[in-house]
């Protein structure tokens, strides 16, 4: 699989500039834009919706990529941590 395909769950440029001027660095600065512009939220909630599946895959791979880069038990104790509840339930 070239490293160089596509990336089909990347933000649209017009959200990231949105994001960018709303000051959104990490996921607590986010939720503060979103609360500030409902319409920026309705936007990402739309662009969540219409990509489910590929933000899905995205993220479970990223996840097995960060699996497979552990090194010792406390590294291991880290990533189980980063774990949603949910996914430790399945």
């Amino acid at each position: 699989m070239p490293n160089d395909a596509p990336s089909t769950h990347r933000l649209p440029d017009d959200l990231q500039v949105r994001l960018a001027a709303a000051g959104v660095t990490d996921p607590a600065s986010l939720e503060a834009a979103v609360q500030r512009d409902p319409a920026l939220a309705a936007d990402l909630q739309a662009f969540a919706a219409a990509n489910a599946e590929n933000l899905a895959g995205a993220t479970m791979a990223a996840r097995i990529q960060a699996f497979a880069a552990v090194e010792d038990s406390e590294q291991m104790m880290a990533f189980w941590q980063a774990v949603p509840a949910g996914w430790k339930s399945r």
